[in-house]
């Protein structure tokens, strides 16, 4: 399994890794994100 994060300098569409155990995370900045959010998705 993998947690991939993304900020808005990137398009997960365009470069995200694919799969059913892929999970994307995705903020506008990732400052804002914080270790519950990826804790939640594992």
């Amino acid at each position: 399994p993998s947690v991939v994060l993304y900020s808005a300098a990137s398009d997960p569409t365009l470069c995200a890794q694919r799969g059913s155990k892929v999970t994307i995370l995705r903020r506008q900045d990732l400052a804002t994100l914080y270790v519950e959010d990826v804790a939640r998705v594992l």
